[in-house]
């Protein structure tokens, strides 16, 4: 694989032998970026914001670009706004398409956060545009490995909302993908398989529960104490919960619980939005046979969700709850109209209203 950061070696030694210390502070920039936590990421905007200004000052456009990556990192994976990720991302797509970017590596993690945040936005709506994307021929996405694995990542992201059994597969792909890649890093790589680790418990407890089950303490472990190791407290707000799930899947009820209670006050802790651990709570009241719980997991996702305006996450959870009521022969026809306002905001609203017109031939089927 290519050093996707030879350019940025590169770069230094010509500012150094030139005598450009002015250009030097764009590196200055992201190593300050790089240095402030996750959970702090309005300050590593503004950085970014800083670096785009002094690149184009500079006359420097990879170094622009590259900020503006960093740009769609943050919005996505630390700020939780796709809407604004996807604005940023559509906007470099277009301005790398020329042949003085077709060096660039950072142009393939670009497309990369602009199929991201489509996926973060709806999925299932924009399916074909990200199916598209994904099979851009165009694209080496193998050309670097940390930008292949995030190709693997939303592979299996994707397969999992399509309801598509394949995920599972991919995701074990993904997950040896991140194992390999770590072995052979002499820096710290472990992320890579923390996100594939996530990704693979989602798409084994959605399509293949019994595996799951016999899997899922070892991977949550595995997991854990990576993200401890990471310093990524997000990622082990969701492995403690993880971990609880195991607890529960070995009939060990005390430790199951826990590791609940401690799940829950990571999720606390966070920064906003604090949804952290909501799939694996869910799994966590399934296998307990605890509806009422579950349910209550639902509503608080919801409320979430809405607040900072992820609307399929909202779409998701307010079917899960419609699912839940129906399984337990509760009214549940009630819950219809939020679930269809929200739906009304999303490319994939016909999905939703199909789901409820099969909740209903079922219900009259068994009547």
């Amino acid at each position: 694989m290519n050093n996707q950061y030879q350019w940025v070696e590169d770069f230094c030694r010509q500012a150094l032998a030139e005598n450009r210390f002015d250009k030097l502070v764009l590196l200055d920039l992201v190593e300050q970026m790089e240095s402030l936590s996750r959970e702090n990421p309005d300050e590593r905007l503004a950085l970014c914001e800083r670096g785009h200004a002094l690149a184009v000052q500079l006359a420097e456009p990879w170094w622009s670009a590259f900020f503006g990556f960093w740009k769609t990192e943050i919005l996505l994976y630390e700020k939780h706004d796709p809407a604004a990720a996807l604005r940023v991302a559509a906007r470099l797509v277009v301005e790398t398409r020329g042949p003085q970017f077709s060096a660039f590596p950072e142009r393939i993690a670009i497309h990369l956060n602009f199929i991201a945040a489509y996926s973060k936005i709806d999925p299932i709506g924009h399916a074909p545009q990200i199916r598209a994307a994904l099979e851009n021929s165009e694209m080496e996405w193998h050309r670097y490995e940390s930008f292949y694995l995030l190709y693997w990542q939303l592979r299996t992201r994707f397969m999992t909302a399509l309801d598509n059994p394949e995920a599972v597969e991919i995701g074990w792909q993904h997950f040896g993908h991140a194992c390999h890649y770590h072995a052979t890093q002499a820096s710290e790589s472990s992320h890579y398989i923390i996100y594939a680790l996530v990704d693979l418990l989602n798409a084994l407890h959605r399509f293949d529960p019994t595996e799951a089950r016999r899997q899922v303490a070892e991977l949550a472990e595995l997991g854990a104490d990576l993200s401890r190791r990471d310093g990524n407290e997000r990622l082990t707000a969701i492995f403690t919960m993880w971990r609880a799930v195991g607890a529960r899947c070995a009939a060990n009820e005390s430790e199951a619980r826990r590791f609940y209670r401690l799940a829950q006050q990571k999720q606390a802790a966070l920064s906003p939005p604090r949804n952290a651990i909501f799939p694996a709570a869910l799994v966590f009241h399934e296998a307990g046979g605890e509806d009422e719980k579950a349910l209550t997991v639902c509503e608080e996702a919801v409320e979430v969700a809405r607040t900072h305006e992820h609307w399929f996450d909202a779409a998701i959870y307010l079917s899960r709850k419609c699912e839940i009521m129906r399984g337990l022969n509760r009214p549940w026809e009630g819950e219809t109209a939020p679930l269809r306002e929200i739906a009304a905001r999303l490319p994939s609203r016909e999905h939703w209203e199909e789901k409820i017109r099969e909740w209903k031939r079922m219900d009259a089927s068994m009547e």
